[in-house]
């Protein structure tokens, strides 16, 4: 879409309809915004934001940062690629995540295209009351969750693609971890994934 395309959600919990032992509020929003610059490429966001109504919510009620999970070697876009799956977790929390796309504007022959992507996230969550739960390493994003790296997609020839490997190209996206909740080694903050996005 040329314009942005909004979501919200609204959840509400009871504490005496059908066995609920909880009352609470929980929202959320996203913004999804794509354009094309000319001569540049294209660039896409994604801004989120949610909260809660309580402190003392259950993990399950929170909000988890969303983590690409830095073990994992398949990557996952508009997500924290460097972070741990439940590493954080939030009462509240506001996330941005950037990609420009030059696509075959920096390598273009007939039959070969490969895009390079520019990236960068943030984040930051806070979680009010972490006494409340019994996971000890419980803890909030508030200081800022940062990383940016760089993919490169469609990295086989179009032939390749389309009579081996159904349509979708393999490609790489490397990210690294910086600020606050960086990881005291630098090879820890660095991820390299296998990227696959559509290219038929």
């Amino acid at each position: 879409s040329a314009y942005p395309v909004l979501y919200f959600n609204y959840t509400k919990g009871f504490d005496n309809i059908a066995g609920g032992d909880i009352s609470y509020t929980r929202l959320e929003a996203r913004a999804e915004i794509n354009y094309t610059l000319s001569l540049w490429g294209k660039q896409s966001w994604i801004v989120e934001a949610g909260l809660t109504n309580k402190d003392n919510l259950p993990w399950s009620l929170l909000f988890t940062a969303k983590a690409g999970n830095r073990q994992f070697y398949l990557a996952s876009p508009f997500s924290f690629g460097t972070m741990d799956m439940n590493e954080f977790a939030a009462n509240r929390y506001a996330s941005v995540f950037f990609q420009h796309n030059f696509e075959s504007l920096l390598f273009r022959r007939p039959g070969y295209a490969p895009e390079v992507v520019l990236i960068a996230n943030a984040g930051f969550g806070k979680l009010q009351s972490p006494q409340h739960h019994i996971f000890m390493n419980a803890r909030s994003w508030h200081k800022g969750f940062f990383e940016s790296g760089i993919a490169i997609n469609k990295l086989f020839p179009q032939r390749w693609v389309s009579k081996v490997i159904f349509g979708m190209s393999p490609g790489i996206e490397v990210l690294y971890r910086f600020g606050p909740y960086s990881l005291p080694e630098a090879k820890d903050n660095l991820t390299v994934k296998l990227s696959m996005v559509l290219a038929l």
